[in-house]
């Protein structure tokens, strides 16, 4: 995937015609039939086949005659389309449930071209049961194929086989087995103006750039060796490119009218070098020349099957080099080949350098200094994902770009990029704060919580990126200003926390691009908002600061611990490390204490607000309340740094009954039932020996033991987990009295 640089309308005939219309967009907007797919019989054949390289998957089976004759009513989608235009059409997603869109008809194919090919078909959808879902469909002569982009999930749908379009596998991106391919060379420089930053509010404008897309003859014999059946790979490729562009940058592609000149049956024959990238660039630059003309497309790239992907950076509307990109790889389809590979070197024809700050594998020689804002291979479009082992964050791209890109891009087309046909889209960018500067101390965890809005009142999804540069190297061990923090794909949550709460609860090592600051620094953020306007999607951001204060943390809770056994509206002492927070330059100087049931997930609870960091404070546990994977979490008041109790710990009930003597005072057991270790507590200030028989049902002594008790409340575990499941009577002897208790052990 790397890039090499050249230098871098009294009843009259219009009444009539609008009563037509609109009759035509009341049939438009009808429902499809349902049985448009079915979901495989188990065993069967249809179920067992499987899209190479894919490990778990829906077998699912399409009409697609019905399908196709369905999709006939979908209206051409416009700018200023609105969810409610499109006909309704339910599809299938791999965890057994479905979604309904609102699909239109949308010109990946120049019109010209369309009607030369109108079996190839393409469609953009929105969801009506989750607004930040959006899809981009196609239909032809290879079947139905669908990208769903669902924030932090990317859904296929792909025929089973090539040649196959009845039968259907939906699954996730993550279901797909990953497999590296070569970076060819090292990036060159080229000199383009700094970027500003003054288009970070971006939507308002449709962008559409006339796309050549060439192929080898090697690449259309894997499609099945026609020119039509060229053209549907490469439709099928670019609409999902589409996907991305439109949805991240307000740009679209469309297929110039005379592409299918470009399409090249026999290896023998073509133009092409398909072994040999560099070759490639150069034939393709002047093979599109020769058959289209140069005043004919805006950005032209050829597809092959062995070369990975090379590309000009900043060359759209470049008359000598807009050719300068190929993508090649042994099954030239898919989401690494669509996202990995074409989205990304068609970024680098946009003007888009590498995003990584990783140095081994094919990271190596290629990182873009002033653009390594992503730690290790990274994970956005223009990252290596997957490519620079041991430095890999995660297996592929998500489909999507750090704003740094968005930045590089825009700046692009708006300095060079200059020959798109513009078009208002009727969108209105969203709207973000990011909140104001903080300071945290070292070694802690951190929570950015920003607020936005969309002025249309489309749904919006949110990504916190860390925006430093620093020295290239491990994401394990960062120096200066390095990156610490991977990218993520987009959320409905304008919050992220820092590291990822899974690896904080799990109390392990941080993952790669996870990792917690540990010395004196400022890291910097944007909140990125993107809402799913079709097809000018709308982007915007804001930026915060955080300054690590070195001689503060780590911010710990020093009690309770796991061991901890708490009774159910009793009054327990939290314990924390102040660690130096409550000085300047923090002046953290109060706190809030919280409580979870779900072991730190979620803490509904509230037990104390804004009581002084001093390191301790009781809390009244709620009565009634009864778990095994309850957290503590101490927040600061007024700033975004907090620490979680490290592991679970249990609130039980108290079971306490006495059926002779005189009752032992203070004496509670918890929990009961319990899965072996009882904690008995006696709260009073009777000194003196205290003795404990345990019986079994039979009346037998299984457990006895003496503890020496001084004029001071006692907490004692006794432990039964040798013992078998079932019910046991605990006589606990003082000088004072005797309680028999009925304990249960689970």
């Amino acid at each position: 995937m790397p890039s090499t640089f050249p230098w871098a309308g009294r009843p009259t005939g219009r009444w009539l015609l609008s009563l037509l219309l609109l009759l035509s967009t009341v049939a438009a907007v009808a429902q499809v039939p349902k049985t448009i797919w079915v979901d495989a019989a188990p065993g069967t054949a249809a179920a067992r086949v499987s899209v190479s390289g894919l490990t778990q998957f829906r077998a699912v089976r399409f009409q697609t005659t019905v399908l196709r004759a369905a999709l006939q009513a979908a209206p051409a989608l416009r700018s200023s389309d609105k969810i409610s235009e499109g006909i309704v059409l339910s599809l299938p997603l791999p965890d057994g449930s479905s979604q309904r869109f609102r699909v239109t008809e949308t010109a990946v194919l120049h019109p010209r071209l369309a009607a030369l090919y109108p079996r190839i078909k393409t469609y953009n959808a929105q969801s009506l049961d989750n607004a930040t879902t959006t899809a981009h469909l196609d239909l032809t002569p290879a079947g139905f194929h669908a990208q769903i982009l669902m924030g932090a999930t990317t859904v296929y749908i792909d025929p089973a086989a090539p040649g196959d379009t009845i039968n259907y596998r939906v699954f996730y991106r993550s279901a797909m087995r990953q497999g590296g391919a070569a970076c060819l060379t090292t990036d060159a420089k080229r000199k383009l103006p700094p970027t500003k930053n003054q288009l970070r509010a971006n939507g308002a404008q449709l962008r559409t750039y006339r796309l050549a897309v060439a192929c080898t003859g090697e690449y259309a014999i894997t499609k099945g060796g026609t020119k039509a059946a060229a053209l549907s790979g490469i439709v099928t490729t670019v609409n999902r490119v589409n996907g991305i562009y439109e949805q991240e940058l307000a740009i679209q592609l469309q297929l110039v009218p005379a592409n299918d000149a470009l399409l090249f049956l026999d290896p023998a024959t073509d133009p092409y070098t398909n072994t040999n990238a560099s070759d490639l660039l150069t034939e393709n630059q002047r093979t599109i020349d020769a058959l289209i003309g140069s005043a004919n497309y805006d950005l032209g790239h050829v597809f092959g099957t062995r070369v990975g992907g090379l590309a000009y950076v900043g060359t759209v509307c470049n008359t000598l080099f807009k050719a300068g990109g190929t993508t090649g790889q042994a099954d030239p389809s898919g989401d690494a080949f669509d996202v990995d590979f074409v989205a990304h070197e068609l970024g680098h024809q946009f003007g888009a350098d590498h995003t990584f700050n990783g140095t081994t594998g094919f990271c190596a020689g290629s990182r873009a200094a002033s653009w390594a804002y992503e730690p290790g291979s990274g994970g956005s479009i223009m990252g290596y994902a997957g490519l620079c082992s041991p430095q890999n964050i995660q297996p592929s791209s998500f489909p999507y770009f750090h704003s740094r890109s968005l930045d590089q891009i825009l700046d692009y087309v708006a300095a060079f990029g200059t020959c798109a046909q513009v078009t208002a889209s009727g969108n209105q960018p969203p709207v973000v704060d990011a909140g104001g500067n903080f300071r945290i101390p070292a070694r802690t965890p951190f929570t950015l919580t920003g607020t936005g809005s969309d002025p249309d009142g489309d749904a919006v999804t949110y990504t916190w990126e860390q925006n430093d540069l620093g020295p290239a190297g491990n994401p394990n061990s960062p120096v200066g200003d390095a990156p610490l923090f991977r990218f993520l794909p987009p959320s409905a949550s304008l919050s992220r926390t820092f590291p990822d709460l899974a690896s904080l609860l799990a109390a392990t090592a941080p993952p790669p691009g996870e990792l917690l600051p540990t010395y004196a620094r400022r890291l910097h953020f944007r909140l990125v908002a993107r809402d799913q306007r079709r097809p000018a999607g709308g982007t915007d951001y804001d930026t915060t600061s955080v300054a690590v204060v070195a001689p503060a943390g780590p911010f710990l809770i020093t009690a309770p611990t796991a061991a901890a056994i708490w009774p159910t509206g009793s009054t327990q002492q939290v314990t924390w490390d102040v660690a130096n927070t409550d000085q300047a330059p923090i002046k953290a100087a109060q706190v809030s204490i919280l409580l979870s049931t779900d072991g730190g997930l979620t803490f509904p609870t509230t037990l104390a607000v804004a009581t002084p960091n001093n390191g301790t404070h009781p809390v009244l546990l709620p009565a009634g309340l009864s778990t095994t994977t309850a957290r503590i979490k101490v927040q600061s008041v007024g700033n975004i740094f907090f620490a979680i109790s490290p592991q679970d710990f249990t609130i039980s009930t108290v079971l306490s009954s006495s059926t002779s003597g005189t009752p032992v005072a203070g004496l509670e057991i918890f929990p009961n039932p319990s899965t072996g270790v009882f904690q008995l507590t006696v709260n009073n200030r009777q000194a003196g020996p205290i003795t404990m028989h345990v019986m079994d049902a039979l009346g037998r002594t299984v457990c006895q033991e003496t503890v020496s008790k001084a004029a001071a409340p006692l907490q004692h575990h006794l432990d039964l987990r040798h013992l078998s499941q079932g019910i046991y009577l605990l006589r606990l002897t003082t000088r004072q009295g005797t309680s028999i208790v009925r304990l249960l052990k689970e």
